[in-house]
């Protein structure tokens, strides 16, 4: 058998969470990555040495704990 209080609470919880859930996903929206002005590519020589995106997502990560050689 259920107990009434819990029940109750679960829905009290449950009601307060999704207009939590959906101030936090609005701020978040809004607040964007904090860019102003245009978007540009980098055409600068130090540009030519950072990771484009495509190279951070196909390249394997770095080993961080590599195995002990003998």
């Amino acid at each position: 058998m259920k107990n009434h209080h819990q029940s109750y609470s679960n829905k009290i919880a449950n009601s307060l969470l999704r207009p939590v859930v959906l101030v936090c996903v609005a701020s978040a929206s809004l607040a964007g990555c904090g860019q102003r002005g245009s978007l540009y590519l980098p055409t600068a020589p130090e540009a030519t040495q950072r990771n484009t995106i495509v190279d951070t997502l196909t390249r394997p990560a770095p080993n961080a704990n590599p195995a002990p050689t003998k």
